[in-house]
């Protein structure tokens, strides 16, 4: 009965797909397109191939930080557990079910707490719920499937 916490109740794994990539790769052709109608305004090639180097670095960093992040959410019998993992870098949040104080799902405004553990936005427009724990001082904000949502709330009482 010791382990008995251990035991792996409900997982869920998510990553972005063809939407993200598909936008990524229009935001890089609307990019290319912009730095080579600079160069044509300015009269230097150079420049604006320069100006595309630099920006497409920077936009090949946040695309990789999205894209291949892997989010991974675990409940137990006595704790919920959210991963995140960008790389071989991995953030990790645990939540104990009997400090979770709400389940909210709050679309247009922040929440109003002082800690934000934990925050999942992979698909713009889908549901977030916002998982209050400690006196509503922290919470974790991350988009669930029905599954993991209805255990969640099962285990709560709410």
């Amino acid at each position: 009965m010791a382990a008995e916490w251990k035991i792996i109740m409900y997982k869920q794994e998510k990553k972005a797909g063809a939407p993200q990539y598909c936008a990524s790769l229009a935001a890089a052709l609307i990019l290319w397109i912009l730095c080579d109608a600079l160069g044509v305004m300015i009269k230097n090639r150079f420049a604006s191939d320069v100006v595309f180097i630099l920006i497409a670095c920077v936009f090949v960093y946040f695309v990789y930080a999205h894209y291949c992040a892997v989010f991974g959410f675990e409940l137990t019998k006595k704790k919920l557990i959210a991963v995140r993992k960008i790389g071989h870098r991995e953030y990790r949040e645990e939540v104990p079910i009997s400090k979770i104080d709400c389940i909210d799902t709050v679309r247009k405004k922040e929440p109003h707490c002082s800690y934000i553990g934990f925050y999942v936005n992979i698909l713009p427009g889908k549901k977030r719920y916002y998982v209050y724990y400690e006196n509503k001082s922290k919470c974790l904000i991350f988009e669930p499937d029905e599954q993991l949502l209805k255990l969640l709330k099962e285990s709560t009482n709410g």
